[in-house]
């Protein structure tokens, strides 16, 4: 099976995991992931944090929007346009988003973007990912795409659940540099 269809037999099987979880494994896993984000060295160095709007049954990162308003952080969040382009929009408050592409909550038109190189730590949501870094989105390639512009690091939050030892890899994907779960933050680059 190649790469293409494999990964796509993972999104249903992921779509399917997750779905399986309780609210309160949820709600715990969203705590603890968010947790481990701010204890990055990375985190704590960024002044510019870019991270994505969960969505569906991702690790909910609200706590980590209000953590990092309260660090004086700048915050950055997704705006998708066409043929998989996306750029950072600064926001200041979760209030002033709305329905975007794929009807992901999105900022304004007017947001002020964000240059990729001052984004300190970039993260990424995934349906799975593997110990190497590798994520499973939806297809899109929105993140492969950006990813290799920001200046800093890329951090993709994974359910415990939904970690695999390796994913299927095609030559435009994109390796996280940390892969952080509920119980586990690795740092991907000491990894072969």
């Amino acid at each position: 099976m190649d790469a293409a269809a494999e990964k796509k037999r993972l999104r249903e099987w992921a779509k399917a995991r997750r779905g399986m979880l309780s609210p309160e494994e949820k709600r715990q896993g969203n705590a603890a992931a968010c947790r481990r984000v701010w204890g990055l060295a990375a985190y704590q160095k960024a002044k510019t944090v870019f991270c994505y709007v969960a969505t569906g049954g991702e690790i909910d990162v609200t706590e980590l929007f209000r953590q990092a308003w309260k660090d004086g952080k700048r915050v950055a969040v997704p705006k998708c346009g066409k043929n998989g382009q996306m750029d950072a929009r600064e926001i200041t408050s979760l209030s002033s988003l709305s329905a975007g592409w794929y009807g992901i909550l999105e900022p304004e038109e007017g947001a002020p973007v964000v240059p990729p190189e001052e984004i300190g730590l970039a993260v990424v949501p995934c349906l799975a990912c593997d110990r190497h870094g590798y994520r499973l989105g939806y297809g899109g390639g929105y993140y492969d795409r950006y990813l290799p512009k920001i200046g800093g690091v890329s951090a993709v939050l994974c359910r415990e659940s939904l970690l695999l030892d390796e994913m299927p890899k095609e030559p435009f994907d994109c390796r996280m540099d940390w892969v952080i779960t509920e119980r586990q933050t690795a740092d991907t680059r000491k990894r072969s």
